[in-house]
């Protein structure tokens, strides 16, 4: 696995590194920045249209992804829509080029 220097590794840090943006181990990071004001919510948008999303849901069972947070999911991206730090142009956005992505595949 890759290693940062602030620690952290594995998937988020090649995602991050994929958009070109290393502040970032994962997708909810970005939000959590831009919630506390360090980042604007123009560079929000940009990272996380940007951003290349884990699978949100990787259910064997029925409860097993009950109560479980994915912070490199596309619930990083409905969590900053419900937080208003992002506009719905932008979560439909991303949401459109996630889908054109999984229908490619």
């Amino acid at each position: 696995m890759n290693q940062r220097a602030d620690g952290a590794s594995g998937r988020g840090a090649e995602a991050s590194r994929a958009h070109g943006d290393d502040r970032f181990a994962n997708a909810m990071d970005a939000v959590r920045a831009a919630a506390r004001g360090d980042i604007s919510r123009r560079e929000l948008a940009r990272i996380l249209q940007s951003w290349e999303y884990e699978p949100q849901h990787r259910t064997v069972g029925l409860l097993d992804d009950w109560g479980e947070r994915r912070p490199n999911s596309f619930d990083a991206v409905y969590h900053a829509f419900v937080s208003d730090l992002i506009d719905e142009d932008t979560y439909e956005a991303i949401a459109r080029r996630l889908d054109e992505a999984d229908g490619s595949r």
